[in-house]
């Protein structure tokens, strides 16, 4: 009979070394032992109580980790599992040591503990079940046969219920890639466990997983793992199947939902981690309450969210800051996952609640939104989130009150055609938001009372070719704010009562040709020698450009070296001429410039 271990009458001992005085630093074991403490602890998966569940991270010395593990082995009755992480070095005899902090590899017997030991101990222990998991270089040498290559070695371990799994052969190295959370092996290993085994029973062996491990492992041109058992090995649980579906795969839904909801809850990462994925399974698989479950993982992105702690803080602080984060970001790839064309199941055209979410990274690049209700109103954005590439067609997508205030934000690439796109009172105050080459085609965008007052903001060579753009009321009063290169050649483009008062406008080489673009009751002020608004360059080939009502009282307007070939530029009705546009022409101005016949307040136009 499959068992889990005993919660009360088991233990596990994680042992792991990341930083080396003469081997190289492995800053992954620090994420393997939490990681993997979190799923044996865990309710929903490993169920181990945390009393007896130990981490012995950096232990100094051999004797440290020889009194631990004994302390440990002594008091398991049930299950015993013993699992270690870090540099692994063979002696003269070939025999296997597992590196400490201090180990020097010249000093090998003096300096490192023998695997030899760690065996001994692991026998003496009067638990009925007994796990080893090394993750290190030539762990394999811990196999009791290493004459063959068979991956698998079963029945040769003299104690009855023992079971050893290694990262690698007995000659081969173990790979903790650079930048990965995890090293490969154990990372392989904790997303098979956080994620389940579709199809597969309720409770997890160590022969459900172990092949799974492998194919994982060796299709992505990784290390072969290597395992060793006696003949209980099929009776050996590890943790739940969180991809376990009853019967015949018939378990009821709501019950599912239920179940992963709170497991989304979990004070432990892992369980959370897990249950972003069982929950995107069970929208997938349940079409009538797909809406529902992603609404409890948008749900799950707008519960507070505490900022980084700095590298300043406590390692605990930051460990549990980054386990936090990864949830989260994980919740966006799945989501944004599901977003794009090639989703094995779509969910475009739900409805996507984020709003007030701190966003501190994330990629929607590429993903589709259409039809439904988009909101990221109230969102904060501040790290590096992605939207290249992403289409906007139908439906309503609102950034409403949406704040810009570090890191980049990228639309490069975007397009929006049909449906509604509001980032109405949004504030871009710092960092920088792209929306170059973003396509505007048929859509109702909205920019209007929004505020750019610092950090880059860009529109170049973006192309708005039909339907209407609207920056009314908005506020340009710092940074800078580039539409280089863009083409008005078909739609309704209004900054009318736009302020423009400190920013740095640019349209250099953009091109008017077809839109109409209205600057009605817009204001220009700001700093007597500034360069705030900028069309050098800029062409002007047809549609219309008015500044009805519009106010140039100070800062400075730059027309310098444009083109006027067709269309209409009106300047007839603006309301205040104190400091108008600088133009490069003469004493006449270009066909179709319409200038105000009685400039008001006193001041010389500079023609």
């Amino acid at each position: 009979m499959t068992v889990l271990p005993d919660p009360g009458r088991s233990r596990a001992v994680l042992i792991g070394a990341s930083a080396y005085r003469h081997l190289e630093d492995l800053p992954a074991v620090r994420n393997n032992l939490s990681g993997f403490r979190d799923v044996l602890v865990a309710p929903a998966l490993g169920g181990l109580s945390a009393d007896h569940c130990m981490v012995l991270a950096e232990p100094a010395r051999p004797v440290d980790v020889y009194r631990t593990l004994r302390q440990q082995a002594a008091a398991a009755e049930d299950t015993l599992l013993v699992y270690f992480v870090g540099h692994g070095r063979t002696g003269r005899r070939n025999e296997l040591f597992l590196c400490l902090p201090d180990t020097d590899p010249d000093e090998l017997p003096y300096s490192a503990w023998p695997y030899d030991e760690l065996r001994r101990v692991v026998a003496d222990s009067r638990a009925a079940k007994k796990v080893v998991i090394l993750d290190c270089c030539f762990s394999g040498r811990a196999l009791a046969d290493q004459a063959g290559d068979e991956e698998t070695i079963l029945g040769q371990v003299g104690i009855e219920g023992t079971y050893l799994l290694t990262a690698t052969a007995a000659n081969a190295v173990a790979l903790a890639p650079p930048g990965e959370r995890y090293t490969a092996f154990t990372g392989t290993l904790l997303g098979l466990l956080t994620k389940g085994i579709p199809g597969g029973p309720e409770l997890l062996t160590f022969g459900q997983i172990y092949p799974r491990l492998q194919h994982a492992l060796t299709s992505r041109q990784l290390p072969r793992p290597r395992q060793q058992g006696s003949d209980t090995i099929a009776h050996l649980a590890l943790t739940r199947n969180l991809a376990y579906t009853g019967r015949g795969g018939t378990r009821d839904f709501k019950e599912r939902f239920t179940a992963i909801k709170a497991q989304l809850g979990h004070a432990i990462s892992a369980p959370r981690l897990a249950g972003v994925h069982a929950m995107a399974d069970l929208a997938d698989d349940w079409p009538e309450k797909r809406q529902n479950c992603v609404d409890v993982l948008c749900g799950y992105l707008r519960m507070p969210y505490k900022p980084d702690p700095g590298q300043e803080a406590p390692e605990p602080e930051r460990l549990a800051f980054q386990a936090s984060r990864e949830v989260r970001h994980t919740v966006i790839r799945v989501l944004a996952a599901h977003l794009k064309d090639d989703a094995a199941v779509s969910w475009q055209g739900l409805n996507l609640d984020f709003g007030c979410v701190a966003f501190d990274g994330g990629d929607f690049s590429g993903a589709v939104f259409s039809g439904g209700h988009v909101s990221f109103a109230g969102a904060a954005f501040s790290g590096q989130v992605g939207f290249g590439g992403a289409v906007f067609s139908g439906g309503e997508v609102s950034f409403v009150g949406a704040t810009f205030s570090d890191g980049e934000v990228s639309f490069d690439g975007a397009e929006f055609s049909d449906g509604e796109v509001s980032f109405a009172l949004a504030q871009f105050s710092g960092g920088s938001v792209g929306l170059s080459n973003t396509r505007f085609s048929g859509s109702q965008v909205s920019f209007d009372d929004a505020l750019f007052s610092g950090g880059t903001v860009s529109f170049s060579n973006a192309g708005f070719s039909g339907g209407t753009v609207s920056f009314a009321r908005a506020g340009f009063s710092g940074g800078m704010v580039s539409f280089d290169g863009a083409g008005f050649s078909g739609s309704q483009v209004s900054f009318d009562g736009a302020g423009f008062s400190g920013s740095q406008v640019s349209f250099d080489g953009a091109e008017f040709s077809g839109s109409q673009v209205s600057f009605a009751r817009a204001e220009f002020s700001g700093w007597i020698d500034g360069v705030w608004v900028n069309y050098v360059r800029a062409e002007f080939s047809g549609g219309e450009v008015s500044f009805d009502g519009a106010g140039f009282s100070g800062g400075k307007v730059s027309f310098d070296g444009a083109e006027f070939s067709g269309g209409t530029v009106d300047f007839a009705r603006i309301r205040w001429w104190s400091h108008p546009p600088m133009f490069s022409w003469g004493s006449k101005s270009p066909a179709g410039v319409v200038l105000p016949v009685q400039p008001s307040g006193g001041a010389r136009s500079q023609l």
